[in-house]
């Protein structure tokens, strides 16, 4: 499924994930847009009329009504012609969602996903008790030095423009907050301190724990690549959760899990399921009342 779009979203409920990841920009007039690009790319974006501009310009130079209205998200660059589907699944939910836009992947704002969670929970029972426990992982994409380029004239205001829409939904309890920034996990928590955070790295802080504490957080996002059995202990060991950010290849799953991290990020979820049913099925069994 292209990525960041609502029918993506609406695939990983299908498919009961724990929880869902989205990547938050801004819109040049403060909109909340969900997008891991700070502008439209080639292979992954086109304009509803054709192909993208050679320049395309930063989602904070455009407003929501302009890029919901021209750029379609639709694009799988990472596919080769054979492996790209003739027809993309567009979902039961998110077409209602996305009901005033040309197509159902532009790129949505965070309260369009938002809508997506609270019609798919309405679906019948066993969807509004998932929705309950599900998790939302929203990445503050900032770039210091490339704040006030791609975010936009409301770049000052990001998070709390994130915190707001947060609050003004019903799944505040199920948000976690991720950057790589400290600065705008902070400044989440000045907004409202109800809000989980998480720290995202992409190396091993020398001052992990200390780092966290500042935060006042307890939960850390590495790089997986970057971290050794020793370190999720010595982490776990600080009362942190970890969940490693992005395993897409089966032996790594096997290698995290049997590290005992507390979740995994990744781009294919049925295949850790998968994995997850294999092992069960290897268990031995136990005997009654264990």
């Amino acid at each position: 499924m292209p990525e960041n779009t609502l029918p993506a979203f609406e695939r990983a409920l299908d498919l009961r994930v724990d929880g869902i990841e989205m990547d938050l920009h801004l819109s040049g007039d403060g909109q909340v847009l969900v997008s891991h690009d700070p502008r439209p790319l080639p292979g992954k974006c086109r304009l509803s009329t054709g192909p993208l501009p050679g320049e395309p310009p930063c989602w904070g130079e455009l407003e929501l009504s302009t890029i919901q209205d021209n750029y379609i998200a639709d694009c799988q660059f990472e596919l080769g012609p054979a492996e790209r589907p003739k027809t993309l699944y567009t979902g039961r939910i998110a077409p209602l969602v996305m009901k005033n836009v040309p197509s159902v992947f532009v790129p949505p704002t965070l309260e369009q996903v938002f809508a997506l969670l609270a019609a798919y929970g309405q679906l019948g029972a066993e969807q509004a008790l998932y929705l309950r426990s599900i998790r939302i992982f929203l990445e503050i994409k900032r770039a210091p030095f490339y704040d006030a380029l791609w975010l936009g004239p409301h770049a000052e205001r990001f998070e709390r423009c994130v915190a707001s829409a947060i609050e003004r939904s019903s799944f505040c309890k199920n948000v976690v907050v991720l950057s790589f920034v400290p600065r705008a996990l902070q400044t989440i928590g000045q907004c409202n301190r109800t809000i989980r955070t998480a720290l995202l790295t992409a190396h091993t802080p020398v001052n992990l724990l200390a780092d966290m504490q500042h935060l006042n957080s307890q939960l850390w996002c590495p790089y997986y690549q970057s971290i050794d059995r020793s370190a999720v202990e010595i982490a776990q060991a600080a009362g942190l959760q970890v969940i490693p950010w992005t395993v897409n290849d089966t032996k790594e799953m096997a290698v995290l899990t049997e590290w005992r991290v507390n979740g995994l990020v990744t781009d294919v979820p049925d295949l850790l399921q998968a994995l997850d049913c294999k092992k069960v099925k290897k268990s031995p069994p136990t005997s009654p009342g264990t």
